[in-house]
């Protein structure tokens, strides 16, 4: 059996390994048992339990009966200062509970044995404390301000509690100390230096020392500097959130101004609510032959304000998330200051004031597709936040798509779509290395040419819609371009479609493979999206994009309902074969096995069937606006 002092020991244990909880850093504590009824009933704890403190100044007090804790019980609370040192006092005079905090408030809660009211005394040494160590009942030692090494005493008279500091001649610059005996002390100077001092308790007068008189001038001098340094420091951290309440304060009128001048379904615009923030993805290019190898991308995030919105303290938080829940990649989140605002002019007249960023997006660590959600945040103390919800979008591969140049689709068109694949495809190779992270581009490296043939045989894809028998010739025409215009601008969705029915382009993350698309009528209710590419791998990208972007035009009608779930059930079956092989492939500790055959016709084997049922069947009824 367990001792009852075990019992305390891992009791107390438990209770201390669920501060895990406690919104701040945990920095002392003090178990408790058997305290005076009065102070318990005075801060309604129970009799046994611990007190701690935390960074942020406040003492906290957790009954060791207490399961399912919601929040613990505040005693005390410092004010810019975290807690040093927590004791519960006893003494055949009085009893309580007396907290330090490190820039030398001190809090006492306390009563005498022979009275039943319960005081609250606070002091302050007006300096901070650096290290701490009780001598006995009421009595420290304590190195504060320059270093300096002092007695502190607590005295009670009279129903009243005084306290008393007694400075230890010759100590100076002590960054730790420990009490050993009532007559010798350890301490560790800021250069290093450790001694053990004899010290008298008593104090001592320095009246015909002058020595000694020069030395408490000379210390007196440097507490007088390190206080003048002290006060700069708080008016300055004072400014600092003077400036930031004034410009929360700005920045909650103009949200309040822009919410009551919003329209509903409608974002917002500068000339309707004084407020406009757009998320672009871009591509910076670097142009070699005629085209872009070397595609670098970003999200371009830009503020447009009125002048009475102060933003200059805030930060933009751009989180991105995988939109895939099976892919094994992390979330990513950048933080870029909201500062440098520039003045917009029109007709020599301030109209508005801009912010813009291109902040940078590697497509080998993110995902796509994937969320981007922006958000405004000022940091107002360590552990809160005010965040004001900006924008969230889904970026996919055809956000960063590129046009393809006018040379480039002369020389599709005279030579080939496979040669000028093949010649892009040589010099991209000398350019840059493959993506060693990709699992796919990995099994396909490994293997001889004849297995290469075997996977990269797909150069086409058709996509099957039904559409509204009505739908207009202009309605039709607009059918490339609504399915590739999001996050671009009216330019380069221009160079990007030739005519109504074929657009020309190439993916960033496969920028040597150009992509053909061919819209085709087949009856008056039924279209075909035709993707054609050299690069199995670009084609099968452009074709999940593609298909993400139509399920946004998707109509599911009741007649349809029975067919598209048994299309949607085949579908998901496929996906989860294609999951299950992926798994297996992780497993793989690439090296050419016997397995890779085995592996290689199951892939194989699955694309086929997505490739028929995709080519064959209609995704269902599609209505573009």
């Amino acid at each position: 059996m367990f001792s009852d002092q075990q019992c305390e020991i891992y009791q107390g244990k438990a209770l201390f390994a669920d501060l895990g909880g406690v919104s701040s850093k945990v920095t002392c504590h003090q178990f408790y048992q058997d305290l005076d009824p009065v102070i318990t009933r005075f801060f309604s704890i129970k009799d046994q339990g611990f007190i701690y403190g935390t960074a942020l100044g406040a003492v906290f007090c957790r009954n060791s009966s207490q399961a399912n804790l919601v929040q613990d019980l505040k005693l005390m609370a410092f004010e810019n200062e975290k807690v040093e040192h927590i004791e519960i006092v006893r003494s055949e005079e009085v009893s309580g509970i007396l907290a330090i905090g490190n820039q030398g408030t001190i809090m006492m809660y306390y009563k005498f044995v022979d009275d039943s009211t319960v005081h609250l005394q606070q002091f302050n040494i007006q300096a901070p404390i650096y290290s701490l160590d009780k001598i006995q009942d009421f009595n420290y030692v304590v190195s504060n301000g320059i270093g300096k090494v002092s007695m502190m005493l607590f005295k009670f008279n009279q129903r009243e509690v005084e306290l008393e500091l007694l400075p230890f001649q010759g100590l100076n610059q002590v960054s730790a100390l420990r009490f050993l005996d009532r007559t010798t002390l350890e301490v560790l100077c800021d250069n290093g230096e450790y001694q053990r001092v004899k010290f008298n308790p008593q104090a001592t007068s320095v009246g015909n020392n002058p020595e000694a008189i020069h030395a408490l001038i000379q210390d007196a001098l440097k507490e007088l500097a390190l206080s003048e340094t002290s006060l700069k420091e708080m008016e300055r951290e004072e400014q600092e959130l003077n400036d930031k309440l004034v410009s929360v304060n700005q920045t909650l009128y103009a949200i309040q101004s822009i919410n009551a001048r919003r329209k509903k379904g409608l974002g917002n615009s500068l000339q309707d609510t004084g407020f406009e923030f757009t998320l672009c993805p871009i591509v910076k290019p670097a142009s070699i032959a005629n085209t872009c190898l070397q595609p670098v991308t970003y999200l371009r995030a830009c503020i447009k304000t009125s002048r009475f919105l102060q933003l200059e303290h805030w930060e933009l938080s751009l989180d991105l998330f995988p939109l895939e829940i099976s892919t094994k990649d992390a979330g990513l989140t950048q933080y870029v200051p909201v500062v440098g605002f520039e003045t917009h002019y029109e007709q020599h007249m301030e109209r508005y004031s801009v912010w813009e960023r291109d902040i940078p997006l590697d497509l080998n660590r993110c995902s796509l597709p994937l969320k981007a959600t922006c958000t405004l945040i000022m940091i107002s103390s360590e552990q809160k936040e005010l965040r004001f919800p900006l924008a969230e979008m889904i970026v996919d591969d055809i956000h960063f798509a590129i046009p393809c140049t006018l040379d480039l689709i002369e020389s599709i068109e005279r030579r080939g779509l496979d040669e000028v694949t093949n010649r892009l495809n040589q010099s991209y190779q000398l350019l840059t290395l493959l993506d060693k992270t990709n699992p796919f581009a990995r099994l396909l490296r490994k293997h001889p040419d004849s297995l290469h043939q075997k996977l990269l045989n797909y150069k086409q894809s058709t996509i099957r819609c039904i559409v509204d028998p009505s739908m207009t010739n202009e309605q039709y025409r607009s059918i490339l371009a609504s399915l590739l215009s999001e996050g671009r601008r009216m330019d380069e969705i221009k160079n990007m479609i030739c005519h109504a029915e074929q657009a020309y382009f190439t993916l960033a993350s496969f920028p040597a493979s150009p992509i053909m698309l061919k819209l085709t009528k087949l009856s008056i209710n039924e279209i075909d999206i035709v993707i054609q590419c050299a690069h199995t791998p670009a084609l099968f990208k452009a074709e999940a994009t593609l298909l993400l972007r139509l399920y946004h035009y998707y109509f599911c009608k009741e007649k349809d309902k029975e067919m598209n779930a048994s299309f949607f059930k085949m579908i998901k079956l496929l996906d989860n074969q294609i999951e299950q092989l992926r798994e297996l492939y992780h497993q793989d500790k690439m090296e050419i096995d016997y397995n890779d055959k085995t592996l290689f016709g199951s892939i194989k084997e699955v694309v086929d069937l997505i490739s028929n049922v995709n080519n064959q069947v209609s995704i269902g009824f599609v209505k573009f606006l």
